[in-house]
């Protein structure tokens, strides 16, 4: 499988992209959500460009007009399982999405259409999926 790595660079990149569709919306938002683990670090950079408060998992169910941000949404199976708790006022975002994904994202920084394995700078090579936790009630 092909890597690509990150750089810093690259992702505070498309923070600017979805920070500049966001203010192109006109849409405010109450909070910012990084989903564990991938959309914690783009989550406070999106927190702190947008000034708006960083919420934890304990408080997000409770807050309303919330966005809700991942690191990639490859085939959309961790963002579903977001959607249950996700409010008709929230929206998501993420770094990249692809677009055979389940989920369509509000924001996106950048869409890809290859199979390439994406190494994000905050990732070691020991990461795998098997490190990210879900949303529990």
């Amino acid at each position: 499988m092909n890597k690509k790595y990150l750089t810093w660079k690259d992702i505070e990149a498309l923070v600017d992209v979805i920070v500049n569709n966001i203010e192109d919306s006109g849409k405010k938002y109450d909070a910012v959500y990084g989903l564990p683990r991938g959309g914690l670090i783009p989550a406070v950079m999106l927190s702190h460009r947008l000034d708006i408060p960083l919420v934890d998992h304990n408080s997000v169910v409770n807050t309303k007009n919330v966005l809700w941000v991942d690191d990639i949404n490859d085939t959309g199976t961790t963002l579903l399982k977001a959607e249950e708790y996700i409010l008709n006022d929230d929206a998501i975002a993420v770094l990249y999405s692809k677009p055979s994904s389940l989920v369509k994202p509000n924001y996106v920084g950048e869409i890809i259409t290859d199979d390439s394995w994406l190494v994000f700078p905050w990732e070691t090579e020991q990461s795998s999926k098997a490190d990210y936790l879900t949303i529990e009630d």
